[in-house]
C-alpha cells in the first residue's frame, strides 16, 4: 500500500524509489540497498538509486555490482552470504565479510527490467524474506512502469518526436517565462523564424524519410549555433524557431543569423546525397518589434516569409 501511495504522489523515479527504499527498510534488515535498471536498447544495467559505498567510478561497489548482473541473467531470486562470495568468484569488498545480499528481479511483461538488491549485516536473510520481497517487487514494477509512461507522455507532450527539440507548446512556455524575465529585469529577446527553402521538392525527390533526415540534421546544426541557455524548438513541418535570451543588442542576433547562414553552407548528406540546403530567416526583437509573443511570433513570420518570397531551392551537389 506504502509503495502504491508512493506510484501516485513521488514527483519522479529517484523520489519513488527512495520511497521504496524507505518502505522496504521498515519490512526487512537493510544496510544497504540499490535499484538496478536495464535498458532496453543496451541491455546495460544502469544504478538510478544505490544506498551503498560507492568506489571512484560512481557504480555500485563490488560485489553489489557483479550481484546484480547474475540476478538479471538468471532471472531468478538469490540469497548469498559472504562465504558463499569466493566460490561464486566475485570479490568481497571492505567490511562484506560478515554480510548477507537478497536479491530479486524486476519481471514485467516485457521480460526483467531491473533487480532489486539489498544487503545485510545484522542477520541473515530467510526464505520467508525472500518471498516478502518478490511480493514487493511486484509492486515496484508497476509503479517503476507508471512512472515511466508518465514520463514518456510528458515528454511527447513537450518534445517533438521526429527531433528531439521542444515543440510548439514548450516553446510558448519558455518564451512567455524569457519575456517575463526581461519584463522584470531589462534586455532583449530575440526571436529567429526559420524555414526551409523548397523542402517539399526533397520529400518529393527523395522520399519522406529523406525529409525526415533532412529535418533531424537541420535540428542538430541549429542547435549547435546557440548556447546552452538559448531555446531551438520545431513548430510543425520545416518551421524551426531559435529563442535567444538575454542578448545586449540588435547586433547580438543579426551575428546568430550569420552564424547559422554559415553553418548551412556546408552541405548536407542526405538520402547518400549532398544537398545545398537554403533557409529563410526572420526576425523580431523585444522590445523594439512588440512586448507579446503573438505580436513578436508574428512580426518574425513576417519577416521570414519576406526573404522566403526571393526563392532558393536545394541543389545536388553530387
Amino acid at each position: 500500500y506504502s509503495i502504491s501511495e508512493a506510484a501516485h504522489g513521488a514527483k519522479d523515479l529517484a523520489a519513488l524509489y527512495q520511497q521504496i527504499h524507505l518502505t522496504i527498510a521498515q519490512l526487512l534488515p537493510v544496510d544497504d540497498f540499490i535499484v538496478a535498471i536495464r535498458s532496453a536498447a543496451s541491455g546495460e544495467l544502469s544504478y538510478p538509486y544505490q544506498a551503498l559505498a560507492l568506489d571512484s567510478t560512481g557504480l555500485p561497489a563490488e560485489p553489489a555490482a557483479s550481484l546484480c548482473f547474475s540476478v538479471l541473467h538468471g532471472a531468478q531470486p538469490l540469497r548469498f552470504n559472504a562465504d558463499s562470495m569466493p566460490a561464486l568468484a566475485l570479490p568481497l569488498g571492505d567490511g562484506d565479510t560478515h554480510a548477507w545480499w537478497l536479491g530479486v528481479p524486476l519481471s514485467s511483461s516485457e521480460g526483467v527490467i531491473g533487480v532489486l538488491l539489498l544487503k545485510s549485516t545484522a542477520a541473515p536473510y530467510t526464505e520467508k524474506d525472500q518471498e516478502l520481497l518478490q511480493f514487493v517487487s511486484v509492486q515496484v514494477v508497476t509503479a517503476i512502469e507508471r512512472k515511466q509512461l508518465y514520463a514518456r507522455l510528458h515528454r511527447m507532450a513537450q518534445y517533438d518526436e521526429l527531433t528531439g527539440l521542444p515543440n510548439r507548446a514548450c516553446f510558448r512556455d519558455r518564451l512567455d517565462t524569457a519575456l517575463a524575465r526581461v519584463r522584470r529585469n531589462g534586455g532583449r529577446v530575440a526571436l529567429l523564424y526559420v524555414d526551409l527553402d523548397r523542402f517539399k521538392q526533397v520529400n518529393d525527390t527523395y522520399g519522406h524519410s529523406g525529409g525526415d533526415q533532412l529535418l533531424r540534421a537541420v535540428a542538430d546544426r541549429l542547435t549547435h549555433c546557440v548556447r546552452d541557455t538559448d531555446t531551438v524548438a520545431r513548430l510543425g513541418g520545416d518551421e524551426f524557431v531559435v529563442l535567444l535570451e538575454s542578448i545586449a543588442e540588435a547586433e547580438d542576433a543579426r551575428r546568430v543569423v550569420d552564424k547559422i547562414r554559415a553553418a548551412f553552407e556546408e552541405p548536407m548528406q542526405i538520402a547518400e546525397h549532398s544537398l545545398d540546403i537554403g533557409l529563410s530567416i526572420g526576425t523580431a526583437l523585444y522590445p523594439e518589434d512588440g512586448d507579446a509573443e503573438a505580436q513578436l511570433l508574428k512580426q518574425a513570420d513576417d519577416r521570414m516569409y519576406l526573404m522566403k518570397a526571393r526563392g532558393g531551392q536545394p541543389q545536388d551537389c553530387d
